[in-house]
């Protein structure tokens, strides 16, 4: 009978203590107080904290992070999002935003663009950069291939040159902010596009006069 009692007790200490906790946790003591996202763009934060104000006074035992970090990743412009819970009334959102690695002008409209060229918003929605202006249209064997073209630009001086990259006729063209041009294609290797670079740098010390540089073949045809 004492062994029952005692067990009888114990549990009953056992519902209370869930019970208490529960109410206790229910309180307004773990109400969000505070959101703090954690990001380098200005517009996007902002857009974000519209989205999840909703989120203050909400208990923050029972918010579900893995539905909001879903929920923010919808954003384009979004490459990574972590939150944390910083018990008892704080959530902490931190970004990772995608970086314009070039621009994109289809039309009228000119869009920020990873390496993939991978559109994630208009140029507008971040600061300024001086980087390269892909130009193409909706042809998706064209982006394939300027997609190729800017992966073997490996070179930063010479990527810091470009102000264009285009499709003419059947060959592609590199416009740099001198209005040079180097004629190029898929099939061009890494390794040319650096000696075509060595070789301009070496024609403008010397003061020669370069109209364009063809890299497509053995040797470099400059004009």
């Amino acid at each position: 009978m004492q062994k029952f009692i005692k067990t009888f007790v114990m549990l009953m200490c056992f519902v209370v203590t869930i019970y208490l906790g529960k109410i206790f946790i229910n309180t307004d003591y773990f109400k969000i107080k505070e959101i703090r996202i954690n990001g380098q763009n200005k517009m996007i934060k902002s857009d974000i904290t519209n989205k999840i104000e909703k989120l203050k006074e909400t208990n923050i035992v029972y918010i579900d992070t893995w539905k909001i970090e879903k929920l923010l990743k919808q954003d384009a412009r979004i490459k990574n999002v972590s939150i944390r819970k910083v018990y008892p009334s704080r959530v902490e959102i931190n970004l990772e935003e995608r970086v314009p690695y070039v621009y994109v002008k289809k039309g009228n409209d000119i869009f920020l663009s990873d390496e993939q060229l991978n559109i994630f918003g208009y140029i507008f929605e971040s600061e300024t950069k001086n980087i390269p202006v892909v130009i193409y249209d909706e042809n998706e064997e064209v982006k394939k291939d300027l997609k190729i073209i800017i992966s073997k630009i490996k070179n930063k001086d010479l990527y810091d040159m470009i102000s264009e990259i285009r499709k003419s006729d059947k060959e592609y063209r590199i416009i740099l902010v001198d209005g040079i041009e180097i004629i190029t294609d898929t099939l061009v290797s890494v390794d040319k596009y650096d000696n075509a670079y060595r070789l301009y740098i070496q024609k403008l010390k010397n003061n020669q006069e370069i109209n364009y540089m063809d890299i497509r073949f053995k040797d470099v045809n400059v004009k």
